[in-house]
Order: structure tokens, then C-alpha cells, then sequence
């Protein structure tokens, strides 16, 4: 799927979600799920990488850093129904649900430590946490 229609699906789905959201918040929490599913990655600049734009890769960065440090905003409370969607249906159709957890040094004195759901040769975040 082209990135621009993954974008918009997600922005739909979103909306529908967080009605009461300011737009620019949802439009950058949608950017940070398209680019972590099309870089296959949680890393903030290859996550950055992928969403099209003539801004610069630094911009797009700190974009996202501000989202996921905006204290009005509960990353979780966001993902949770998303993370319900994409489990109840996995559920339903395979009877199964395949978890992957990874702990991974992120920094010096930081592991981040993350679940995923198996999906298609993809992984899909569900929770995390860095400890």
C-alpha cells in the first residue's frame, strides 16, 4: 500500500478514535505509525525517514520527539485501541496470537523492552517501556 493512502487510512481511523484532538496532533501521532511500520523500526530517525515531505530529516525528528514528550498526551491511552483492533481481529482469524518481546539497549544505562504482534513477516508494537 502507498504510503499516502496508509497515511490517510490511519489518519481516518485515528480521527474517528480522538474526535476532541487538536488536527496536528493526530496527524503527527499517524506520521509516527506510518513511519514505524514502513522503516521497520522504533528509532526516531529512521522512523522520520519515511514520511515524505520537503522538510529535513531533523525537522521531522523533533517533530516526533515533541509528540512523544508532550506531557497533554498519553501515548498509551492513544495506541490502546489500536492495539485492540489489531489483536481482536488476529484472534478471530487464526485462533492465535504470536507475541514477539525484544529487550534492547537503546543508551547508555537504557533498555528499552517491547512487545509485538507477528503479523505478515512484520512485527507490530503493542507496548512498551524503557527501563
Amino acid at each position: 500500500m502507498p504510503i499516502n493512502q496508509l497515511y490517510h487510512t490511519w489518519n481516518q481511523q485515528i480521527r474517528e478514535l480522538r474526535p476532541d484532538q487538536r488536527i496536528t496532533q493526530v496527524r503527527n501521532f499517524v506520521w509516527l505509525i506510518v513511519g514505524i511500520h514502513q522503516s521497520r523500526s522504533v528509532t526516531l530517525s529512521r522512523v522520520a525517514g519515511k514520511i515524505p515531505g520537503s522538510a529535513k530529516l531533523l525537522s521531522f525528528t523533533r517533530r516526533l520527539n515533541r509528540l512523544l514528550n508532550n506531557s497533554a498526551i498519553s501515548v498509551r491511552e492513544w495506541y490502546e485501541p489500536i492495539a485492540r483492533q489489531l489483536l481482536g481481529p488476529q484472534f478471530r482469524h487464526l485462533g492465535k496470537i504470536r507475541l514477539i518481546v525484544d529487550g534492547t539497549k537503546i543508551g547508555f544505562g537504557h533498555l528499552l523492552l517491547i512487545v509485538c504482534l507477528a503479523y505478515r513477516k512484520r512485527v507490530i508494537p503493542i507496548a512498551w517501556t524503557s527501563i
